[in-house]
């Protein structure tokens, strides 16, 4: 049986998506570039170097998947009006929309709070907070990761610069 080539029908979503992905690349090229005319050091690009090279590649895998491995729409998919949805449906998109400036607020409170305050309760303040706004419906699942993901960061944070970071835990 022979497979006809898959068609992809582009969506608005699918373009924008493609765009960010574009300029998250090029942004990380144009900082790489910046990085080995300032110096080709190896203590300067350690961490610089993988980080760029794992950006990049993500950045180009998904521009992959968006466009050779993504799902065409179908022809209804674009028409459907906010009168045809159910009221679960419409209740849905209402907290969805909420929850984007709840998060972006946390975000904003996160970095305020990486200024005032110490960096592991900060980051597991803001790992636990953002779980919760983002659907996760165990509290206590929520609570162990944020805690671990805190400490692990932080381990990690410490032992990698040479300044000191003020923590509680690690």
């Amino acid at each position: 049986m022979c497979m006809q080539p898959r068609r992809i029908i582009f969506s608005r979503d699918n373009v924008g998506h493609i765009i960010l992905l574009a300029f998250i690349a090029s942004i990380t090229i144009w900082y790489l570039n910046d990085t080995f005319q300032a110096s080709r050091r190896i203590e300067n690009l350690m961490i610089v170097l993988p980080a760029g090279i794992i950006l990049l590649s993500i950045s180009f895998w998904q521009i992959f998947l968006i466009i050779y491995m993504g799902k065409p729409l179908e022809k209804n998919q674009e028409s459907i009006s906010y009168t045809e949805t159910s009221n679960a449906k419409r209740m849905s998109l209402i907290l969805t929309a909420i929850r984007i400036p709840i998060y972006m607020t946390l975000i904003g409170l996160y970095i305020i709070g990486l200024i005032y305050f110490v960096f592991d309760a900060s980051t597991f303040l803001f790992i636990f907070c953002s779980l919760l706004i983002l659907g996760t419906k165990k509290w206590i699942y929520a609570f162990c990761y944020s805690i671990l993901f805190s400490w692990f960061v932080t381990w990690a944070l410490k032992n990698m610069v040479s300044f000191p970071i003020p923590t509680i835990l690690v």
